[in-house]
């Protein structure tokens, strides 16, 4: 009994030193998405910025714009008036490490990463060359992963005329190729009447996201754009970093079908699932 009793505990002995002899390395976060970054520098305004990230192994790399409502020449998230601009870096862990080319001077970020309940999300301090659009020389940065959007959704079009219309459809986003934007597309149809226009539903969306901005081209039957949703001259359009809600104002115009021979706008929210 005695025998067995130390051959037992040096099995313990020897099992626990194994373990404490050797760790794997911590697995680094996965960056690859859609991403929205906020820079404080200390003025009254903040800045953001938005685009997508891949990664391979420790290396990240990507494609970033900044807003139109930035002041920045040359740039414009959806809106397409912009190219994004080269980012590239490294994770190690939970530490992260960016270098982003903005028009030809550099925005470092540091910082680290973390997950939560919506996606992950990363913070630090940046350093900006001066005069790289207007930016400031150093601050803090922060950023949200965007959940993809996908599925069913359902919502309501609310016309400034007091109309009501619920709608129901898809709207998925396509693969993330490391470009400042992706691909929306799916299908619209309304669930009540009086329809705004009967020319428009059912009909078929496309669109753009990058960060929580997105903007949709709604299609009718006839496979002809009669719409734009999201648009920044009507105040844009935005979808909740959970992915869940998107919502933003809408601009019809009249004239087209027979039930729409004014011109219509207002306000659409629409949730998933």
């Amino acid at each position: 009994m005695r025998l067995l009793s130390v051959i037992l505990l040096l099995g313990v002995f020897i099992s626990v030193g194994a373990c404490g002899g050797h760790s794997d390395p911590p697995a680094s976060n996965s960056l690859a998405g859609n991403w929205q970054v906020t820079l404080n520098g200390g003025t009254s305004t903040a800045i953001v910025l938005t685009g997508f990230l891949t990664q391979s192994g420790s290396s990240v790399t990507g494609s970033i714009v900044l807003p139109l409502t930035s002041g920045c020449s040359g740039v414009g998230g959806v809106s397409g008036t912009g190219t994004g601009q080269n980012l590239s870096g490294a994770v190690n862990g939970q530490n992260v490490s960016l270098n982003l080319n903005e028009s030809g001077a550099v925005i470092g970020f540091t910082g680290a990463a973390a997950s939560s309940g919506t996606g992950a999300t990363m913070s630090g301090n940046f350093t900006a060359q001066p005069g790289t659009c207007a930016l400031p020389s150093a601050g803090t940065w922060s950023a949200i992963q965007i959940v993809p959007i996908s599925g069913g959704f359902h919502g309501s079009f609310k016309s400034t005329s007091g109309n009501v219309v619920t709608v129901t459809g898809t709207l998925n986003e396509g693969p993330n190729t490391g470009n400042s934007t992706a691909v929306l597309s799916g299908t619209l149809a309304t669930t009540s009447a009086p329809t705004l226009c009967s020319y428009l539903f059912p009909g078929t969306i496309t669109g753009l996201i990058s960060g929580t901005e997105v903007q949709l081209n709604l299609f009718g039957e006839n496979g002809l754009q009669y719409a734009q949703l999201g648009l920044l001259t009507q105040g844009g359009a935005t979808v909740s970093p959970d992915g869940t809600s998107l919502s933003g104002s809408y601009n019809l115009p009249g004239g087209v079908g027979s039930a729409c021979q004014g011109s219509d706008q207002g306000t659409f929210s629409l949730s998933f699932p």
